[in-house]
């Protein structure tokens, strides 16, 4: 999956982006390197992590995210992982980031649930 990004991406540069730069400056090119590269997190419907997050959390709902996480490598190691947690992405990592004082609760609750089920027989 990755190498196919990789490939429309560098694909896409050299034909259009590449181009319409040297009609401006023949010696301009583009380079790119991979910085990070993290396995992605494939949805496993029904599998142990996903089962036990909805019935901590007392919700179904599942869905994706456009970002990386450890998760995938847990998962390519045969772990089961669902990333979950308070707040929404789009106030996380910006200059005024911010989460309610509610979701933090939900969290703890939700974190408490968590210590319990692993604390049981």
């Amino acid at each position: 999956m990755v190498e196919a990004v990789q490939r429309e991406v560098h694909d896409y540069a050299e034909t259009v982006v590449v181009p319409a730069m040297r009609a401006r400056h023949p010696g301009a090119q583009v380079v790119t390197e991979m910085v990070y590269d993290v396995p992605p997190l494939i949805p496993q419907p029904g599998c142990a992590a996903e089962v036990l997050a909805q019935r901590l959390s007392g919700s179904d709902a599942t869905g994706t995210v456009p970002y990386g996480s450890e998760a995938g490598a847990f998962q390519a190691a045969g772990i089961p992982s669902v990333i979950c947690g308070p707040g929404d992405i789009a106030q996380a990592h910006t200059a005024d980031e911010w989460i309610e004082a509610a979701e933090l609760e939900a969290c703890m609750d939700f974190l408490d649930r968590l210590v319990a089920h692993a604390s049981s027989d």
